[in-house]
């Protein structure tokens, strides 16, 4: 509803004019957006709820498995196929609880799960620095992201410090339309002539795998401990 005064060539008033519009269908028409955006984050939400007990369900089954192997090469191989399963289905919670508007708060995510490896490995120094800012990333690549950086948190742990106290960073910042992520520690750095590409280890070929799927560019630098450097569109190209 609005109005306006009617006047006189003198300027004094002699009426109003009064507007009135029905905005039911465009209140209706908010009000059924609102609902569908709603839908959709509590659709997202259950479905990985559902893959994390799916998850966990599986990973169960694999540590029984591995309960009754002798071989410790098999045993190794199924602890670690367990630990990968169990890594998912935690970023899968913590999708769950970092989830805004259909996209990733990336720094609440990778803070929960630096925060996980703190309880497992408490003897080590593991830290998240990340920008201030809020870095928000579509859920494909955030479980990308999240997946890279655990592998590479859990190789410094498992190989990086000679049993004794080492120190791993996790730094997320962003740089102009990129995204920069690097995975760092103080250990006993790679050996000569070291290759992503063509490590043998399966953890690093993973991360091998899904820096292309990101579109990332990687560098490597072994010498003085070991940093990973991940630089990839903040913006999906898809």
């Amino acid at each position: 509803f609005s109005s306006a005064p009617l006047r006189d060539p003198a300027g004094a008033i002699t009426g109003a004019v009064a507007i009135v519009r029905d905005i039911t269908a465009l209140k209706e028409a908010e009000e059924g957006l609102r609902q569908a955006l709603g839908d959709k984050d509590t659709l997202l939400r259950e479905v990985h709820h559902r893959t994390k007990n799916s998850l966990q369900m599986l990973g169960d089954l694999l540590f029984l498995q591995s309960e009754v192997l002798t071989g410790s090469k098999e045993k190794q191989a199924l602890e670690d196929s367990f630990n990968r399963i169990f890594a998912i289905a935690r970023l899968h919670e913590q999708l769950y609880q970092s989830l805004e508007s259909g996209r990733i708060r990336l720094g609440e995510y990778l803070e929960q799960l630096v925060a996980g490896f703190r309880s497992v490995y408490p003897e080590a120094d593991i830290r998240l620095v990340s920008a201030p800012e809020p870095i928000l990333l579509d859920v494909d690549r955030a479980i990308h992201t999240g997946l890279i950086v655990n592998e590479l948190v859990t190789n410094a742990l498992k190989h990086a410090f000679a049993e004794r106290r080492g120190s791993v960073r996790v730094c997320l910042r962003p740089v102009g339309p990129l995204l920069e992520l690097t995975v760092s520690d103080d250990g006993k750095g790679l050996p000569p002539g070291f290759d992503l590409a063509q490590s043998t280890s399966l953890g690093l070929r993973i991360v091998h795998i899904l820096t292309r799927r990101l579109h990332a560019s990687v560098e490597v630098e072994g010498r003085q401990g070991t940093a990973f450097t991940l630089r990839f569109p903040l913006k999906s190209e898809e």
